[in-house]
């Protein structure tokens, strides 16, 4: 799965941790995740299966997708993630699988 995006930042701690970061950091992101699993598809699907499927709220912000599309789930095996997240000069910040680097500060 490859996701691309943009976010704006909230006020707090830095990604990284390193530092403070202000509210209202505008930026992009672009990542994916590697899972494997066993399912049947939904036919029809509950949303669209190319394009933008539009703003989809889930709990602390994350949606899980797989139940719009398939059920009876069986193993899950994520294999690899990883993020990249693009703060212009203010920086940054990369979080994968295989460790995080960088940070976006103010």
């Amino acid at each position: 799965m490859r996701y691309q995006g943009s976010f704006t930042t909230k006020p707090g701690a830095s990604p990284a941790g390193t530092d403070s970061i202000a509210e209202g950091i505008d930026g992009s992101f672009e990542g994916g995740y590697l899972l494997v699993f066993n399912a049947d598809e939904l036919a029809p699907p509950k949303l669209k299966t190319r394009g933008h499927i539009g703003t989809v709220a889930g709990p602390i912000d994350l949606y899980d997708w797989r139940e719009s599309y398939f059920t009876n789930f069986g193993l899950d095996d994520l294999q690899w993630w990883g993020w990249v997240h693009h703060g212009g000069h203010n920086g940054a910040w990369v979080n994968s699988i295989e460790g995080n680097q960088g940070d976006i500060v103010d």
